[in-house]
C-alpha cells in the first residue's frame, strides 16, 4: 500500500469517527471532520492515486450511503409516531 492510500484508509476511518460523535451531537466531530479534510485534500492535490485510494474512498461513501438510509428510515419512523 502506498502512503497515498494510508492517509486515504485514515481520512476514511477518520471521517466514519467523526460522523458517529456527530449522531452523538459531540462537538469535537467538527475537529475529526477537518483532520479528514485536511488529510484527503492533500491525497487529492498531491498525492498519486492507486487503487487503494479508490478503494477507502468507495468504501467511505457506501458508508455514508447506509447510514444516510438508516437515518432516513430513522426519521421517517420518529415522525410517524411523532
Amino acid at each position: 500500500m502506498s502512503i497515498y492510500g494510508l492517509i486515504a484508509w485514515i481520512s476514511s476511518v477518520l471521517s466514519i469517527i467523526a460522523y458517529f460523535f456527530n449522531i452523538k451531537k459531540k462537538k469535537v466531530c467538527f475537529l475529526i471532520w477537518e483532520i479528514s479534510t485536511i488529510l484527503i485534500v492533500y491525497n487529492f492535490i498531491f498525492g498519486k492515486p492507486d487503487k487503494t485510494v479508490y478503494w477507502a474512498t468507495a468504501f467511505l461513501f457506501a458508508f455514508y450511503g447506509i447510514m444516510n438510509i438508516a437515518g432516513y428510515l430513522q426519521w421517517r419512523k420518529e415522525d410517524r409516531h411523532g
